[in-house]
């Protein structure tokens, strides 16, 4: 469900590489995700409606734990989907989606999830994935080594799947913010494969600024989410960095400017990861808005799991329809292409704020998926 790491950082003592760190844990309604993915887009959404998680909720130590499932998983085959090795008692991440936020990740994971029903996993924006990549973040203590440890715990116990019941492809996809940490997840799981998705940047934009979308000016106290720490202290380092190098302070941007600013962090810290090892062995890929969702199963799962069959794509083609969101009234309705409102309505202010810090990023991600596709012919 969660994690919670100590607030005195994150340290290595002999053989324990980490300690401190509390797991919570309850029992979730997995086939509410098989049933339609759509109407449980976020893992927040899968656990609201899993009945019994209240009732089941527990807490215990994660390094205690982990240890114990791996004792445990060397004794028995009980679980995992995959052939049984010692300390193998999991299904090993099938990939992990990044994104640049408002760009379709949802639509990506719904349709991974419709892929193979009973025998795919995808959780969305679960909260421990994000918090162990962010765990040496706020200035606490912490030690390389522990933390590519609690990674690899928490990726190990969300893929332990009962053999009998399910399991076979795990699929998770990060929140935005995450990607800002995928040195800290490379460097834990290098062999995983990751997607970052991303959208033209004025689409990105407004989809933040929904008055400018609705054709109205900008509230004087906005609410995007990309504003989240608009004029605060302690910036990201990276963002400190894109905002001096344009010749600007942080507190000179205008709200649109700092979106701005803040989401080129996203996109340079999946280029800038990708570039440190352009010809690793590691399936990687910068998937394009506009590609959705056909490249998924033309493309990304034939190359993570083999061949889809066609009633496979019809499946996820029928569940690309809807709503990728769908909750509430929105349940169960079809989606309708907005980009060509959204380009139209965006004011010079957004399209200024793109010229001077999305473009660059968005020019990289487009050569680099081509240079990709060329490379495996697809």
């Amino acid at each position: 469900m969660d994690i919670r790491i100590p607030k005195t950082g994150l340290l290595s003592d002999g053989d324990q590489k980490y300690s401190g760190v509390e797991a919570r844990f309850c029992h979730i309604s997995w086939q509410l995700q098989q049933q339609d993915p759509s109407k449980v887009p976020m893992f927040r959404d899968l656990q609201d409606q899993s009945t019994l998680c209240t009732s089941t909720m527990y807490s215990v130590d994660l390094w205690d734990v982990a240890r114990k499932a791996s004792d445990y998983d060397d004794r028995t085959h009980e679980f995992a989907a995959t052939t049984p090795r010692p300390g193998q008692g999991a299904v090993k991440p099938t990939a992990v989606v990044f994104h640049q936020t408002r760009c379709g990740s949802t639509l990506i994971a719904n349709v991974l999830a419709a892929f193979n029903p009973e025998k795919s996993r995808v959780y969305t924006e679960s909260p421990p994935p994000v918090a162990a990549l962010k765990a040496c973040d706020y200035d606490r203590i912490c030690d390389e080594g522990a933390q590519e440890a609690l990674i690899q715990d928490v990726f190990y116990l969300m893929g332990r799947v009962h053999e009998h019941k399910a399991g076979k492809f795990v699929f998770y996809k990060i929140q935005s913010v995450g990607v800002q940490n995928i040195n800290a997840f490379t460097r834990a799981m290098p062999d995983t494969p990751w997607i970052f998705a991303y959208r033209d940047s004025v689409e990105i934009m407004m989809s933040h600024f929904k008055n400018y979308q609705a054709g109205k000016e900008l509230d004087a106290n906005p609410q995007a989410v990309c504003l989240r720490n608009y004029k605060k202290p302690n910036q990201p380092a990276l963002l400190s960095r894109l905002v001096s190098e344009k010749g600007r302070t942080l507190e000179s941007l205008n709200p649109e400017e700092y979106c701005a600013a803040h989401l080129a962090t996203l996109a340079e810290s999946a280029v800038r990861e990708y570039q440190l090892d352009p010809h690793s062995k590691t399936k990687r890929w910068f998937l394009n808005y506009k590609d959705l969702p056909f490249k998924v199963w033309e493309q990304i799962l034939p190359a993570l799991v083999g061949p889809v069959r066609e009633s496979q794509i019809n499946h996820m083609h029928h569940i690309s329809k809807s709503y990728s969101k769908g909750r509430g009234p929105k349940a169960g309705m079809h989606f309708h292409e907005d980009s060509t409102v959204k380009q139209s309505r965006a004011p010079e202010s957004v399209k200024a704020a793109v010229s001077l810090f999305l473009d660059p990023s968005f020019q990289t991600m487009e050569k680099l998926r081509k240079h990709i596709e060329t490379r495996r012919g697809g």
